[in-house]
């Protein structure tokens, strides 16, 4: 009996183990902490640490009791034992279906348990003192809101099949225009490509800005000469400016001419990021890490509004946004391309959508640049993804449609 006690305890944490060993790659054996996994302390951060606390605790608790069975096999009764184990793979199973169906804790827990957005192996992103950069010639399976889909990128780092040196059209856009939830066949990049003589590169990704947008114009100006410019604008585009800069870092970005702007001028080298920076896997179990969501959920940082009042009546926000929409109307004309203005308006028939809408017009107006309205489009809830805000496969195909349109009557 000492021995069957001790090897069902081993075989019921093996599976435990191997959900570690799946997916912690680190240089010691020591326990993780909020330094030593993330570099900060955050809600969000203290419980991916607990998570792996909470699974070496159950691991150690185990092997003392599995030692103490071998040792003495009259000091541990045996219903002990069998209860443990039932709860070992009960665990493993749970692990299992979790894997296999995230969305079963519900999606803001899944995504949490679940995600890609992190700085880890089989993650999307690596990061450069805070600056994300999606992984070039990288492929994964991503996961949100109960959608999955295959990731893949270029030698740049972007969502496109293949490199493309020379594009008649550049998108510029975030998650939406990447294609967030979708197959790269049915994003609107995609259908560009299959049903018309345009080669076509995507520069979207997700979560990205202005500023990003900036940057990518100035880095790959000299690489890409595209014909057509188009900037897909979304209100996380003046939302997370006040989460990314302080007011004074936007008023100096405003109040510098264009051509002082201080921007890099190359691609950055982003394989040479990954060879010399570690990377930090941030899932462990997901067991474990949905027990440490349940007990951090009250601590997190406070749900913030898609588009907060401040946002809509001054002039700040939207003043840095217009101020990086002439800098690439103005690489645009310099390089005879068309630049385009095409805003993603939410559902909806409150005066927040309209005058998001009004002011892009205005500010296409103002910098030159063409405007396109596809808030038909958008604003059709049966043209973006259920239970999640992203527009779905018919959304992108009708906005494709109506790119080929417009260039057709250019």
């Amino acid at each position: 009996m000492t021995k069957a006690k001790t090897i069902l305890l081993l075989l019921a944490t093996l599976p435990i183990l191997a959900s570690l060993t799946f997916n912690i790659q680190s240089d010691s054996l020591s326990l993780p902490t909020l330094e030593t996994l993330t570099g900060e302390s955050h809600p969000d951060d203290q419980a991916i640490a607990l998570s792996y606390q909470l699974s070496y605790i159950l691991i150690i608790v185990t092997g003392l009791l599995a030692a103490a069975a071998y040792v003495k096999p009259d000091l541990i009764p045996s219903e002990w034992i069998l209860t443990l184990a039932t709860i070992l793979i009960c665990l493993a199973l749970f692990e299992g279906i979790l894997r296999i169906n995230p969305a079963i804790a519900g999606y803001n827990v899944a995504n949490e348990i679940h995600p890609n957005l992190g700085n880890g192996p089989r993650d999307i992103f690596i990061y450069e003192n805070g600056t994300p950069h999606m992984k070039p010639n990288f492929q994964t399976k991503a996961y949100f809101n109960g959608y999955w889909w295959n990731h893949s990128t270029d030698d740049y780092g972007f969502r496109n099949p293949e490199t493309y040196k020379d594009p008649d059209i550049l998108l510029l856009g975030d998650s939406h225009i990447y294609g967030h939830g979708l197959e790269q066949h049915q994003t609107i990049a995609q259908h560009l490509r299959d049903n018309t003589n345009y080669t076509v590169l995507n520069m979207a990704r997700i979560g990205d800005t202005i500023d990003d947008y900036v940057r990518f114009i100035s880095q790959y100006n000299a690489s890409f000469n595209p014909d057509h410019i188009f900037h897909f604008y979304y209100h996380n585009d003046i939302r997370d400016l006040n989460w990314s800069k302080t007011e004074n870092q936007q008023e100096t970005f405003i109040n510098t001419p264009i051509t002082n702007l201080d921007l890099p001028d190359q691609p950055t080298n982003i394989t040479k990021i990954m060879q010399t920076k570690r990377q930090e896997n941030n899932l462990p179990p997901l067991w474990s890490t949905l027990a440490a969501t349940y007990i951090y959920n009250d601590v997190g940082a406070p749900e913030i509004p898609d588009f907060p009042k401040s946002c809509q009546y001054r002039s700040r926000e939207w003043s840095y946004m217009e101020h990086g929409l002439r800098y690439i109307e103005q690489v645009a004309t310099q390089n005879n391309a068309s630049f385009t203005l095409a805003p993603i308006i939410d559902p909806g028939n409150d005066r927040q959508q309209q005058v998001q809408n009004k002011r892009v017009q205005a500010i296409a107006q103002r910098i030159n640049a063409s405007y396109m309205n596809i808030s038909h489009i958008t604003r059709n809830a049966s043209n973006r993804l259920p239970h999640d805000r992203h527009l779905n496969q018919h959304g992108h195909k009708k906005i494709s449609r109506q790119i080929q349109t417009y260039l057709d009557e250019k």
